[in-house]
């Protein structure tokens, strides 16, 4: 896997219906350690030259295939 990082340039977007999730992942000093760890891959993705855009999607409405997944989760 890291061969396959540091051989390119590698893009990932992340979607995100919790706020308080995007919130929690900018801030520098976190005590959860969920948030500690993806921190840290997130250092180590962008250290092999990966970048990361998380974006804070509204709601699941409207998007293709979202109404399904959800009443798979239930």
């Amino acid at each position: 896997t890291r061969q396959l990082l540091e051989s390119r340039d590698i893009n990932f977007i992340i979607n995100s219906v919790s706020l308080s999730l995007i919130t929690s992942l900018q801030q520098i000093y976190n005590r959860t350690l969920l948030i500690q760890a993806i921190q840290e891959n997130f250092h180590k993705l962008i250290s092999y030259g990966c970048s990361i855009t998380i974006i804070w999607v509204l709601s699941h409405v409207g998007i293709l295939g979202n109404e399904e997944a959800d009443a798979v989760a239930k």
